[in-house]
């Protein structure tokens, strides 16, 4: 779902942290970094 939004323009922020692993066979490291919310 989360990858939908990404490509509808509407990905809502993540806390990369608490995200699973397993998520980056889907999505890329770059747009989960580009909308989290705990890099700062």
């Amino acid at each position: 779902r989360w990858r939908q939004a990404l490509l509808a323009g509407h990905a809502p922020q993540v806390v990369l942290n608490a995200t699973n692993e397993a998520a980056l066979l889907i999505v890329g490291l770059d747009d989960l970094k580009r909308h989290a919310i705990d890099l700062n």
